[in-house]
């Protein structure tokens, strides 16, 4: 378990180097943000859809092997992660949760190809019981961040049933002491249907609620993002979880920004030409209403990255992100899934 004793900053604020956010696609009823300087941070999050290497490890890793169905070979892999450098570049994010890693390898080797901020970035990650062997992980901007405590929070299903632990980490903000907790999420998938695979998600809103109910965290600075398999207004979410469309409940703890979505004209995913938004970053009261720490949220800054270089473009899947694979067949895209991001600002 994390030792909550060492949150308490013993250093010296540090001065935050000039920083430019680089705006991306607005979503629909969003103000597209401008890209300025000043004193914020970039959080974000992003499912990178299987960043495996090319070693047939002890896990279900079979196909993402040279020898596999999908012919994972060193050319594809290093393809992949050009194409996953390429995006985590534009977004240029100070805090990025990620899932679908492999393992502490594959993030080292992105690390290697990234460019500017990026080769800054430290990791936390732990290996998750999962049976394809994916994890949860966090990249920092070791300038600006220290990490001051780690930990995988386990989601328990059933004996046979393995999934991915919720990752903790908990960063001390340099430039003003802040400590920020961060969790990155990757919930059971829908597999075997919405309605029959609903009750691991519920276990995982579970899980990660009590988590902060008994590390007392609701008045303090933290974010959730990830991966939940559900949208918004999914009761794992909205009802389980807590998690409110922003400025709806004056007694919300959890202020969800993908509420801002229209998913009716976008979203991070696309399944039968639908869009939803699995992919979701919330923010605490003290972020959202200003109080109680020196980072805040700033308003209508959360995006869905989405240029038109990430999409596809003809045939059925019009529109959709651009992933590695089409069944069989190699797209060398980037992910099923489209990264989002959001500033938080502050004034010391």
């Amino acid at each position: 378990m994390v030792n909550f004793a060492r949150y308490m900053p013993s250093i010296a604020a540090y001065c935050l180097s000039f920083f430019l956010f680089f705006g991306t696609v607005s979503c629909s009823g969003q103000r597209k943000s401008a890209s300025d300087s000043g004193k914020q941070i970039t959080i974000g999050f992003w499912n990178m859809e299987n960043l495996y290497d090319t070693c047939n490890d002890a896990w279900n890793d079979d196909d993402f092997t040279p020898e596999g169905q999908n012919a994972w070979d060193e050319t594809r892999y290093r393809s992949k992660l050009k194409n996953m450098a390429r995006v985590l570049d534009s977004i240029n994010a100070d805090l990025l949760g990620m899932c679908e890693v492999e393992s502490k390898k594959v993030l080292l080797d992105l690390r290697a190809v990234l460019k500017g901020a990026g080769t800054n970035y430290e990791i936390v990650h732990f290996d998750s019981p999962d049976e394809r062997g994916i994890d949860a992980a966090l990249y920092y901007h070791k300038e600006k961040f220290s990490a001051i405590g780690s930990e995988p929070i386990p989601v328990v299903l059933s004996e046979n049933d393995k999934t991915r632990d919720i990752l903790h980490a908990v960063l001390l903000h340099k430039a003003t002491g802040d400590t920020l907790h961060y969790f990155v999420n990757h919930w059971p998938s829908r597999s075997g249907g919405t309605e029959g695979s609903a009750g691991k998600r519920v276990i995982a809103a579970q899980i990660l609620h009590k988590t902060l109910q008994t590390q007392n965290l609701w008045n303090k600075a933290f974010v959730i993002v990830g991966d939940f398999n559900d949208n918004p207004w999914d009761s794992s979410i909205s009802k389980v979880l807590g998690a409110c469309k922003p400025a709806k409940k004056s007694d919300c703890n959890i202020h969800n920004l993908a509420g801002f979505f229209d998913v009716t004209q976008t979203g991070t995913l696309k399944y039968n030409n639908r869009w939803d938004i699995f992919d979701q970053i919330m923010v605490s009261s003290a972020l959202w209403n200003k109080a109680g720490a020196n980072l805040k949220f700033k308003p209508y800054s959360n995006q869905i990255f989405a240029p038109e270089w990430i999409l596809h473009h003809g045939g059925k899947y019009e529109g959709h992100p651009l992933r590695t694979f089409g069944g069989k067949t190699w797209l060398n895209g980037f992910s099923d899934h489209l990264p989002v991001t959001a500033v938080l600002t502050y004034d010391k």
